[in-house]
C-alpha cells in the first residue's frame, strides 16, 4: 500500500490492511493521534516504520504497533488448533470459514479456572455456521469463567449464525465468558421453527461488550419485526448476563430498551457514558427500517 493510501484512510479512522514480505495482509485499526508532522498511527499487530512522500516531500509517517504479530488460520480446522493452542494469543483469518458439520464455527472453551485470552482478527473474512441437526448452533461461541474472546473485524467481514436449527446465533458469550467486539457485520436467519433468534446473545453469567460493528438480524427482518422485540440484542433471562455498547450501530432494534423481560425496569445495553441516534431507512425492496447508532457522548 502506498503511503498516501494509507495515511488517507488511517486518518479518517477506517480499518486498513497492512502486509509484510513475510506474512498475509492483516486487517488492523488505526488510532488517529495528531495532523502535523512526525504522524503517529498507534496499530496492534507487529512494529515497523514506513516513510515517503505521498503527502510531500517533508512528510514522514511513524507507524508504532503493539502486540504480537497473529498467526494465520486458513480453514476452519487450522483456526480450531489455535483456538486450543496454550501458546498462540493472536489469530488471524486468512480465509472464509465455513463450518458444515460442528455445532460453532468458532469455540473458545476455558475450564473456569485458567485465565484465557484470545484476539481474533477477521481479516476482511467471513464466518459462517451451515451445518445441521438437532443442536444449538453459533458462528463464534466463547464458554467459561475467566475466558475472554476479543474480534476485531471491518466492514467487509461477515458473521453469520446460520439458520434452520432449534437456534442460531451469530455470537454467543455462555457460563461466564467475556467477548469484545469491536468491528464486523454479525447477523443470524430463522431458527427450525420459522421464529427470529438473537444475533448476540449472553447467558450464564456472562458478559458481551460491544464497542463497534454492525447488527442485524435478517431472520426478524424478514418477518416484520420491530425494535420492540429483542432480536438483535438478547440475554437469557434471570442469567445475571450483560450486553454493554459503547459503540456500533443496530439495525431495527433500540439498545436503550435493553433486554425484553426487563423492560419495565429500566435496564438499557447502552453504556453510562454514550448517546443513541437513530435514523429512518428504507432497503431495495421499499421495507422500511431503523437504525440505531451508538457513540460516545
Amino acid at each position: 500500500m502506498k503511503v498516501r493510501e494509507f495515511f488517507e484512510k488511517a486518518a479518517m479512522g477506517t480499518l486498513v490492511k497492512v502486509a509484510n514480505k513475510d506474512r498475509p495482509l492483516i486487517t488492523v485499526q488505526q488510532d488517529y493521534m495528531s495532523a502535523v508532522n512526525p504522524l503517529i498511527l498507534n496499530l496492534d499487530v507487529q512494529r515497523f516504520m514506513a516513510t515517503g512522500s505521498g503527502l510531500g516531500s517533508e512528510t514522514r509517517i511513524v507507524l508504532q504497533v503493539d502486540g504480537d504479530v497473529p498467526v494465520v488460520a486458513r480453514d476452519a480446522e487450522e483456526l480450531q488448533a489455535l483456538m486450543l493452542s496454550d501458546e498462540i494469543m493472536d489469530i488471524a483469518l486468512g480465509a472464509d470459514i465455513i463450518e458444515e458439520t460442528a455445532d460453532n464455527a468458532v469455540e473458545l472453551i476455558g475450564d473456569g479456572e485458567t485465565p484465557t485470552t484470545k484476539r481474533l482478527y477477521l481479516n476482511g473474512h467471513d464466518i459462517s455456521i451451515r451445518s445441521e441437526g438437532n443442536a444449538n448452533k453459533a458462528a463464534i461461541y466463547a464458554s467459561g469463567a475467566m475466558t475472554e474472546l476479543i474480534i476485531y473485524g471491518d466492514a467487509s467481514s461477515e458473521v453469520y449464525g446460520g439458520a434452520g436449527a432449534p437456534s442460531n446465533v451469530a455470537v454467543w458469550a455462555a457460563n461466564g465468558a467475556q467477548i469484545d467486539i469491536h468491528g464486523g457485520t454479525y447477523l443470524v436467519g430463522l431458527d427450525s421453527g420459522g421464529a427470529a433468534n438473537s444475533t448476540i446473545y449472553a447467558s450464564g453469567g456472562s458478559n458481551i461488550y460491544i464497542h463497534g460493528g454492525y447488527f442485524k438480524n435478517t431472520g426478524s427482518d424478514s418477518l416484520g419485526i420491530t425494535a420492540e422485540k429483542r432480536t438483535v440484542l438478547n440475554i437469557q433471562d434471570g442469567s445475571g448476563s450483560s450486553i454493554t455498547c459503547s459503540g456500533g450501530i443496530f439495525k431495527n432494534q433500540d439498545p436503550v430498551l435493553g433486554d425484553w423481560v426487563d423492560k419495565d425496569t429500566g435496564a438499557t445495553f447502552v453504556a453510562e457514558s454514550c448517546n443513541v441516534w437513530s435514523r429512518d431507512a428504507s432497503d431495495a425492496f421499499g421495507r422500511s427500517f431503523v437504525e440505531y447508532k451508538v457513540e460516545k457522548k
